[in-house]
């Protein structure tokens, strides 16, 4: 299929790389697109919401009592699965989380979020339970039901995922290396040509 004449007749239109300023399209301002579709207001405000919650809250996630000494160590997460990584963070995380209230609350969001994302799962779902139950009976007045009720008033939310689960991580174990993507390996040509029969 080609087109019958170049757009303003410019022939370097023809390739989807050529840019023209001066032909662009003006595009809808945010106002704009907001009152033609209330949905997109809606979304946009949760959104604004959930960054501004982040910004101002979450930095007392990050408090300097949740750090651990340890020796240098590393966490290679490249390859697992997102339910493997999120129990390989449980384990890691500073054990005192669980009696800050705070800690809790929004850790609580992520296995929310593991939750719904595996609700086709039972098996996975059994796994993400009892690995946030395993971390939060760190707190002395565990109690498993005040958790299931706080996750499932989670669930209804938006709430975090596991990027905020490796930040703490990263928080609590400073010494510790985290690798969460496969290192992309060059193997020259001619190597490849003689590995090959």
């Amino acid at each position: 299929m080609e087109p019958e004449e170049p757009f303003y007749g410019d022939e370097l239109t023809y390739f989807a790389s050529y840019a023209q300023p001066a032909y662009a399209l003006k595009l809808p301002s945010m106002e704009q697109l907001t009152t033609w579709n209330p949905s997109i207001a809606l979304a946009s405000e949760e959104s604004k919401a959930a960054r501004n919650s982040f910004q101002r809250e979450d930095t007392n996630l990050f408090d300097p009592q949740f750090r651990q000494d340890s020796a240098a160590r590393a966490l290679d997460l490249a390859g697992l699965t997102t339910l493997e990584r999120y129990e390989a963070c449980m384990q890691m995380l500073h054990p005192d989380r669980a009696c800050d209230w705070y800690s809790w609350f929004r850790i609580s969001g992520v296995t929310a979020t593991m939750l719904n994302r595996y609700d086709h799962d039972d098996l996975a779902r059994k796994r993400i339970w009892n690995a946030h139950c395993e971390w939060s009976c760190n707190y002395p007045n565990f109690c498993e039901q005040e958790n299931f009720e706080v996750v499932l008033q989670a669930q209804q939310k938006v709430t975090p995922g596991i990027k905020i689960l490796l930040e703490l991580l990263r928080h609590d174990n400073p010494n510790l290396q985290v690798r969460e993507h496969a290192w992309p390996f060059h193997i020259p040509r001619k190597a490849q040509e003689m590995a090959t029969p």
